[in-house]
């Protein structure tokens, strides 16, 4: 089994000393409250040690946490916290993850928030889960973060075909999912999904802005292919001479653009 390191985890205290409701029953857990202290010392749950480590991060009785005698909203936030935890080994299996902050349903928000890095990357992520019809549903956003290398080779492919020269694509796909988009999700099942995945596109032309004929045809041809894909979302055609001599990728193309006053052309698909 993987080691999971918890560095932090800062959530909702849910006002435990007053045993606040946690919201959300989810998967038949209720939150009733009636001769509870009497129910905790006859019903231990057995935790890990970063399970107990989690709840005392955000509720304040520790030693009734460590003795596994949980109030019934202390019950719920542990199994959201194992559910998202579950769901994220069967989504991307083979992957190391180190949570750092943790936030249940509560009586202020209905989404749970658990949110983490994966091996030694400094790019953080976040799984939500909320409460449907006693289920819970929980989604996330990295295997857009995943995907995003191949979406953008690819995009450069389209781009090289249709007579595009000398020029990077920044490109990243956004947004929550659940099961139904992972890390080994194909690009044609990207595509297919249409407007409900937002993917914004920018590509960096090593050309001057003032040529306005080669200007209008780069976008023209930019445009053409980003619709010929169905790719819903804002698109930038940035215009900067020596660019491939200032980087050597989309990501430092986009730091680039972060620290220069570009000059560039935007358009969307949004009537896709």
């Amino acid at each position: 089994m993987r080691k999971k390191v918890l560095i932090a985890l800062v959530g909702l205290a849910c006002f435990a000393l007053t045993g606040c409701d946690a919201g959300g029953s989810g998967q038949g857990n209720n939150n009733s409250y009636v001769n509870e202290e009497d129910d905790m010392d006859n019903n231990v749950i057995q935790m890990t040690d970063e399970e107990k480590k989690i709840l005392c991060s955000i509720y304040v009785n520790e030693d009734r946490i460590n003795e596994g005698k949980l109030y019934d909203y202390q019950l719920e936030a542990l199994n959201q916290f194992r559910s998202a935890n579950d769901y994220l080994d069967a989504k991307y299996p083979g992957y190391d993850f180190e949570y750092f902050a943790f936030s249940p349903i509560s009586k202020t928000s209905d989404v749970t928030k658990l949110e983490f890095t994966i091996d030694d990357t400094e790019n953080y992520f976040t799984a939500q889960l909320i409460v449907e019809d006693d289920e819970y549903v929980i989604t996330d956003n990295l295997a857009g973060y995943l995907l995003s290398p191949a979406y953008e080779k690819m995009l450069e492919e389209k781009f090289k075909t249709a007579g595009l020269d000398k020029f990077y694509v920044n490109a990243r796909i956004s947004g929550f999912y659940g099961k139904e988009v992972d890390a080994n999700t194909s690009m044609d099942d990207i595509f297919s999904l249409g407007k409900s995945m937002k993917r914004d596109v920018e590509v960096y032309v090593d050309m001057p802005f003032e040529d306005e004929t080669k200007k209008s045809e780069v976008v023209k041809t930019v445009e053409e292919e980003i619709r010929a894909l169905n790719i819903y979302g804002a698109h930038s055609v940035y215009f900067v001479p020596g660019i491939m001599d200032e980087c050597s990728s989309g990501d430092e193309c986009l730091e680039y653009r972060k620290k220069n006053r570009l000059n560039f052309i935007q358009f969307n698909t949004f009537d896709l």
